[in-house]
């Protein structure tokens, strides 16, 4: 349980790039991740340096506050042509969010810090996105996740409570 609750969203990261032996590991873990009928539709794509992230980031705007510090930079998304029927329409977003939390934990686990990075904007946005990424048409957008090395001078989390149990757990 330790190592679970001592994950947090780090928003200050040393500024260097991961090296890309690294970020290949830390995905390759991720991928044990499950996914519904062994689909494994979850993407990433990877995008580290300055001008693509910050790129990435100022149409994102939801990371202002930190983004200048940030140099490694997830985009997860989910192949939408891995399901044909209308039933599974929301599957994309299941798979590719179990997968993202593998990503993150497995960041962790790698030493890495991280911050998943809300995707949830209009349609133009999402393309503007698409189009600065080159990410396809058949891959839904579920989120961006800023990582690297945490900044050891300067590493702090804001810190939330969480909710009562009771307000969680429903026992049936």
């Amino acid at each position: 349980p330790e190592f679970l609750q001592s994950r947090f969203s780090c928003r200050t990261y040393a500024l260097k790039v991961v090296p890309l032996s690294l970020v290949r590991e830390v995905v390759r873990v991720a991928q044990s991740a499950p996914s519904q009928c062994n689909r494994q539709s979850a993407r990433v794509h990877l995008y580290q340096g300055d001008a693509s992230v910050q790129k990435l980031l100022t149409i994102q705007g939801g990371s202002r506050g930190f983004s200048g510090e940030v140099k490694n930079l997830f985009v997860v998304s989910s192949e939408i042509t891995a399901w044909s029927a209308s039933s599974a329409r929301n599957q994309d977003y299941i798979d590719g969010s179990l997968f993202a939390m593998n990503l993150l934990l497995s960041c962790h686990a790698h030493g890495l810090a991280a911050c998943p990075l809300n995707l949830a904007f209009r349609n133009s946005k999402e393309k503007a996105v698409r189009v600065a990424a080159d990410i396809p048409d058949s891959e839904r957008l579920l989120m961006m996740i800023s990582f690297g090395h945490p900044n050891d001078e300067v590493n702090y989390a804001a810190s939330s409570p969480r909710l009562p149990m009771e307000e969680v757990l429903t026992e049936h």
